[in-house]
């Protein structure tokens, strides 16, 4: 599975985000992709007023102030349909 977090720096928020994947990271299974969306002009237009943005698999999971249940959920959902 993979995972990606959509942000910039300095970004309060996406730190948070990189902290709240850090410790879901310890029960599930992913690769953790970090991204700058400053150096990609798509990226800019797309989710400049949204960041951070997870997108799990490509697609968007959650964004801004980043929930811990909701991403949890969208993981067991994925990993359950790995394993069927």
């Amino acid at each position: 599975m993979k995972v990606q977090l959509l942000g910039k720096e300095p970004c309060g928020l996406c730190e948070d985000a990189l902290l709240l994947l850090q410790v879901l990271k310890q029960e599930y299974l992913f690769d953790l992709e970090e991204i700058n969306i400053y150096n990609d002009d798509e990226l800019i237009e797309k989710y400049h007023l949204k960041i951070p943005v997870v997108l799990i698999n490509g697609q968007e999971v959650d964004y801004g102030q980043v929930n811990i249940e909701t991403v949890e959920a969208y993981l067991k959902k994925e990993k359950f349909s790995e394993n069927s």
